[in-house]
């Protein structure tokens, strides 16, 4: 009897340990918001920004200092989501921009949503889930952020008219989440994606890999942390499939130096659907930089897709 209950205690002890482990892998990587997250002056870790520190901050600053109206949806799963509304009456064309991992939309738009502005272009800078003034603590690499692109899309609509031109815009995750959500989207819309993975799968294990970490082991662990805290499987979304089952006109933009999402990964979308998505590369640009690093090339590529 005693062994018996050895045995339990042992068992009892490792189980607890897993779920620990467990909720400690979606606290860290799915969990938000955390620490100074929503901070827009809060810049990236990366040499590529040195010497050009007070050139993003001017950036930031002067899309900080834009009118806007705040707008709101609820989302297919009940958390009311914010965004930022900002005007214009030039043209019909509205871009529908989402940030990045545990980003904000003002520091990662702070060159773009000008630009936008500029061409006259409407432009709505959404609060990803679990970030900014958007409810919900859990972000889902894309897997129900994609459902929100549609929401967006059709309050945009509902606010708008039904005769704008939408383009959504995003970067990193927000860059994937618009992809993913090709598939859902009327065809009629164009898509910008800036620095995109293509599936959930690759990035966490890319991740992985970076820390030497058995991916075959780690990666069924971490979609069970969010199975299960998250309430979400991470698996079976994927960029260009999505894309191969719309009539979207893509346009996909990576640095060729990013040490955050391997462009290859990007690369892959475009070679599976060369007949749908331009593919535009800048050279030593790190993630989501290539604004930064070509402002000039960034802009003359943006018009033109976009017809401006």
């Amino acid at each position: 009897m005693l062994a018996l209950y050895i045995i339990l205690g042992v068992v009892g002890f490792l189980s607890l340990a897993f779920f620990i482990t467990l909720f400690v892998l979606y606290h860290t990587l799915f969990y938000s918001p955390i620490g100074d997250q929503n901070n827009d002056f809060k810049l990236y870790d990366s040499p590529q920004f040195a010497g050009k520190e007070d050139y993003v901050v001017g950036l930031i600053t002067q899309l900080s200092n834009k009118k806007y109206e705040d707008i709101y949806v609820e989302s297919f799963d009940k958390l009311k989501l914010h965004a930022k509304l900002y005007r214009s009456n030039k043209t019909n064309k509205v871009a529908i921009c989402f940030h990045g991992y545990r980003g904000t939309a003002i520091r990662d738009f702070s060159g773009g949503a000008c630009e936008l502005m500029s061409f006259g272009i409407t432009v709505i800078l959404i609060d990803e889930r679990a970030h900014g003034k958007s409810e919900g603590h859990t972000t889902t690499f894309g897997k129900r952020e994609r459902q929100d692109v549609v929401s967006w899309a059709n309050k945009a609509k509902e606010i708008l008219g039904d005769n704008i031109e939408i383009i959504l815009v995003g970067i990193s995750l927000g860059g994937a989440t618009v992809l993913f959500s090709s598939e859902l989207t009327d065809d009629n819309i164009k898509i910008i994606a800036d620095s995109p993975y293509s599936t959930i799968e690759e990035i966490l294990s890319d991740g992985i890999r970076k820390l030497k970490l058995p991916v075959k082991l780690f990666l069924p662990i971490i979609n069970l942390s969010m199975i299960i805290f998250g309430h979400t499987n991470l698996m079976g979304l994927d960029a260009s499939k999505s894309i191969k089952n719309s009539n979207h006109k893509v346009l996909i933009i990576h640095g060729n130096k990013d040490s955050v999402v391997n462009y290859e990964f990007s690369q892959r979308v475009y070679l599976e659907n060369k007949d749908k998505v331009q593919y535009e590369i800048f050279d030593g640009a790190d993630h989501g930089l290539s604004y930064i690093m070509d402002d000039d090339r960034y802009r003359r590529i943006i018009k033109k897709f976009i017809g401006i």
